[in-house]
Formats: structure tokens, sequence, C-alpha cells
């Protein structure tokens, strides 16, 4: 601070006492020494700070000149040798993090991968809960979309016209799976979520996926917000039960599994057997279904409301949206029953004991 008696200490020639002031705070550094990844960014790529915490990390994926090759999700994917890549770079991925978190430079007793949440614990940016607790909320989610699902596609009629019906196509798998999910709720929760985990993606839809010659592997994967550990199966069943056209998928998906296994093992990922990989497939495909039963309650207010999708006259994006789940529906539901999804979990998953995940919470039977 400036000295008393001087231009810049004002006041402190009539208060000879006063105690000085506190000297100004540091400039702040520039931005590229501010955040380490600043000085990485491709002149693409655009970074986004709020506060400490959060992050977003903007790059153009279809740049003018290099432009990538989308498949839209209501058309589907029939070319195999862009499904393989999608396979190579899923397993890519999930080898990367299989079964590990590395450990914070530093040797931080956290992990870099702090912000992930646990699908039986939560974490991350959530609070962390008894196991007990998240087992209950997956089994609440299940019930309560399980009981909205055919009221969606119920006879219903509003104001003299019929409403548009969803789900049907699930009609013959809900009516089986409704008895066998209620005796081993436990069991099917504990069978989508065991270890081993690795990061997956969470929403690993076609039009998340970009495929051109100047991504590493001929693809890449956007749009990460559900990011969390789980198996990863559940990625790959995403891609190829909601994904592909059902004859293409009769026809490859045993040839597209095979070669995501080989990426993991090529990775190295050991101790993960091929019959360990396609019973898991199989299995999975209950994933994106679950995906469905979480916003399926929301769809069955929609349609008594008659607005979204089933309003009496649907903005193009809704109707756009209707026309697309009406077709990953299709080749979903076709999945499912392909694969025997029912005898499976019949046969590998055993009953709860007491009909209940968990004698503390009843809400969930």
């Amino acid at each position: 601070p400036p000295a008393a008696g001087s231009r810049g200490g004002v006041g402190l020639n009539k208060r000879r006492h006063a105690s000085p002031r506190p000297p100004p705070p540091s400039p702040r550094p520039p931005p590229s020494t501010r955040h380490p990844l600043r000085r990485r960014a491709r002149p693409d790529t655009l970074i986004f700070k709020q506060g400490s915490r959060y992050l977003f990390l903007i790059t153009h994926a279809s740049p003018p000149g290099k432009p990538a090759t989308l498949f839209k999700r209501v058309n589907g994917c029939s070319s195999v040798p862009h499904l393989m890549l999608a396979m190579g770079a899923l397993g890519r991925f999930h080898a990367k993090w299989w079964n590990s978190a590395a450990p914070v430079d530093g040797g931080s007793s956290a992990t870099a991968l702090s912000w992930a949440g646990r699908p039986l614990s939560a974490g991350g940016l959530l609070p962390t809960v008894p196991v007990s607790v998240a087992r209950a909320g997956w089994a609440v989610t299940i019930k309560a979309g399980l009981k909205a699902l055919p009221r969606c596609f119920e006879s219903m009629t509003r104001g003299g016209k019929e409403v548009p019906p969803f789900g049907a196509e699930y009609a013959s798998f809900v009516k089986a799976v409704r008895p066998i999910v209620r005796r081993k709720r436990a069991g099917l929760v504990n069978a989508l979520f065991h270890p081993p985990l690795t990061l997956v993606h969470g929403d690993a839809h076609l039009e998340n996926i970009f495929f051109g010659e100047q991504f590493e592997g001929g693809c890449t994967f956007i749009d990460f917000g559900l990011t969390m550990f789980g198996r990863a199966l559940a990625d790959v069943a995403m891609v190829v039960g909601q994904g592909i056209p059902v004859d293409v998928r009769r026809e490859h998906e045993r040839e597209l599994v095979r070669h995501y296994h080989a990426a993991l093992l090529h990775y190295g990922v050991k101790d993960f057997s091929w019959d360990e990989c396609w019973d898991d497939f199989r299995l999975q495909l209950f994933r994106p279904f679950l995906s469905l039963l979480v916003i399926v309650p929301n769809f069955h207010r929609n349609r008594i409301a008659r607005t979204g999708m089933f309003a009496a006259e649907p903005s193009a994006g809704d109707t756009k949206l209707y026309e697309m789940y009406s077709e990953i529906n299709k080749r979903l539901a076709a999945a499912l029953n392909d694969h025997g999804w029912v005898e499976l979990v019949r046969e590998t998953i055993a009953d709860t004991a007491t009909g209940c995940i968990t004698k503390h919470w009843r809400p969930c039977c």
C-alpha cells in the first residue's frame, strides 16, 4: 500500500494510526495457464468453463471439408462395415476403463473417475446412497414403467378421436415379463449391474455415432451426458438391439458381438470369455428397454393430456419422434423375443425369497 501522506494513501495523512489497506489481489493468470485443456484445444474445439467443477468441451464432429457419415435412428443402419467400426470403437473404449479407475496424478486417494456414478450406489455428481436404496430405486422404475407401458397402447378416445397408441410392439413381451420380473427383481438388478463394470456411454444410439476417415478407428461417439459405470454390453445392446433392421440384425448380430469381444481382448481385457460376452449381450438387451421404462410414465401422461407426440395436431418434431420410436420399438421388441429374454431370466436368475427387493422399503413391490 502507498505510504502515509502520499497521493495514493487517501485519508491516511489525516489518520496517522489507520490500518494500511490490503494489497490488491494478484491478477488472474491467462486462460491458457488456468486450465491445461485450453492449451491442447484444436482450432475446431470450443471450451466453456462453469465454476470450478464443470467443463463443456464442444468439437465439430462433421466440419466443412471433412463431412462425417451419420445414420438416423428412424431408418436404422444396415451397413455391416460401419457397424463393425462401432463395435471396435466400443471395445477400445470399454477396455480402457475395464474394472478399474486410475488414481489421480499426485497420489490422491480420489480417483480420476470419481465423477462417474455407479449403478448400485449413485455417487459422482449425485449423493452416494446405500446399495439397498439404489436397488429399490431401480425396482420402482421397472415396476412403474411396466405398469405404464400397457396403458400407452390401450384404446383411448379424446374429443371423439382415437389417440395414437405407443409401444404396442411390446404387448406380448410385457405380458410375459411382468410376473417373472416381480419374482426376480432383486436378482435381475444385480445381474444387470454386477462386476466387472467399466465406463459406458449410456446413450449409444445411432445418431451419437459419427463415421469418417478423420476419426481414429473410423468412427467417434458424441454426447457423453449419461456416462457412468455399468456393464459394457449395455452399450452394445443399444446399438445392435435398437439400431439395426430386424433382418440384418438376425443375420449379423453374432458376427458383430464377436468383433466387439475380439476388440476387448485386443485392448487388454482378460478373463472375459466369449460365452460370458454373448450371454451378457442377451441379458443386457433389457437395458435399452429399461431406458424406455424410465420415460414411459411421462408418455402415458402426455397421451391422456393429448400433448407432445399424442397431440391432436403434433408438431413436425413430435411427428418425427413418434415415427422414430415406432421403428426402434419394433427392432428392440423383436430382439428381446428372438433371444428368449423371458426364458433366459426364468432359467438363470433366482427368485427373490420374500418377493420384494428389500424388506425395509415395500413400495417397490
